[in-house]
């Protein structure tokens, strides 16, 4: 690492401190990633970090513990159950994972694609956390337009990247808490059973049904599935 790199390193971690120090109750991984969303040079993007509560298991089993917005936590999950995508991939490869628009999108992870809200058309670059040989977690900004590849957002991203896996080496522990007692999995688990069982559709197809129209109507998954179990939506009907 060069002289300038460690000054904007020096420069990120004063930020991630500001950052906790002036938002009383929120964690260190919350303040990276609302630094990785004000530093990355794409204005107007969120943020998404994923763990690995056993940086062992399959990187179907991340969880996302850090969100700046809403909206891209839902798409970010999007990809969980179409079992692709740029995050995805950056678990699975240690090589960042780059959609700069919804048509690199489907040539890429044609999948997850055909899941996405017919409207989005925005860019996605996923950076791996951790070792390139052996990455537990990702940070992904997604961004609602289209986005030209950088050097500059690479090498940025990067940077943010590994103070994210400081951060969570030093204290992955005390983030598993938001994976083991969220709930939300569980409301969301039984209505993707009753959509798959309703209209014979596979889990995934079931789980990518329920999880696109949370995106469609500005909600999140959980709130979408309390609607099904109570029987007053069916993301079916047009």
């Amino acid at each position: 690492m060069g002289w300038g790199d460690r000054d904007r390193r020096d420069r990120l971690w004063h930020r991630v401190a500001h950052a906790a120090a002036a938002r009383p109750g929120i964690e260190c991984i919350d303040a990276v990633a609302v630094v990785a969303a004000d530093s990355l040079p794409m204005p107007g993007c969120e943020v998404v970090i994923t763990a690995r509560a056993d940086p062992g298991s399959s990187p179907m089993n991340a969880h996302i513990i850090a969100a700046t917005a809403t909206w891209a936590a839902d798409l970010d999950a999007l990809q969980s159950a179409a079992g692709e995508g740029p995050s995805l991939s950056a678990l699975r490869s240690g090589v960042p994972g780059v959609a700069v628009d919804a048509r690199a999108l489907a040539g890429q992870w044609p999948g997850l694609a055909a899941m996405t809200p017919h409207d989005y058309d925005g860019a996605i670059f996923a950076f791996p956390v951790g070792s390139h040989a052996s990455p537990f977690a990702t940070l992904t900004a997604y961004l609602r337009r289209p986005a030209a590849s950088t050097p500059g957002i690479a090498d940025l991203g990067m940077e943010v990247a590994a103070i994210a896996a400081l951060v969570l080496s030093e204290h992955l522990s005390d983030y598993v808490h938001r994976i083991e007692t969220d709930t939300d999995g569980d409301g969301v688990a039984i209505a993707v059973g009753i959509l798959a069982a309703r209209h014979h559709l596979a889990a995934s197809d079931a789980g990518a049904l329920l999880r696109a129209t949370a995106f469609g109507r500005g909600q999140r998954p959980r709130e979408v599935a309390d609607d099904i179990i109570a029987g007053c939506c069916d993301p079916t009907d047009t």
